[in-house]
């Protein structure tokens, strides 16, 4: 979706075979993210996202990461098999300039260091 965009609760159930319950939850964990906002009689709509948005959130996530990394070290020194297939990706997405790939592999990535930490709290804050 584009930001501004509309998002309609129904439609995501219909198209993903679910309840509505399930959209409901992940659009409340969506806006508690600020990546979507709702507003009494005009819906939930995708959140432009500035640039201001971004600095403020570069470092809390640098942060988040760090302490991920450093959690995850030991486990990791002895098999980093959970990363390398990000990493391979990563590189594939690359040499074919595959912007979008790019981005998602990455995420991949920081999502596998992150799970490598065990734990959960860091996780569901990140």
């Amino acid at each position: 979706w584009k930001p501004g965009e509309r998002i309609v609760e129904r439609r995501i159930a219909v198209e993903l075979e679910v309840s509505q319950t399930p959209v409901r939850e992940a659009l409340r964990e969506l806006e508690s993210l600020r990546l979507i906002e709702s507003a009494p009689n005009k819906g939930v709509r995708v959140r432009n996202i500035t640039a201001a948005d971004l600095e403020e959130s570069y470092p809390v996530r640098a942060g988040l990461e760090q302490i991920a990394a450093e959690l995850a070290a030991e486990r990791l020194a002895t098999d980093c098999s959970a990363l390398e297939p990000h990493v391979t990706a990563l590189y594939e997405a690359d040499n074919a300039s595959d912007g979008t790939g790019q981005v998602r592999h990455t995420v991949a990535f920081h999502r596998a260091l992150v799970g490598a930490a065990g734990n959960a709290v860091l996780l569901h804050t990140w």
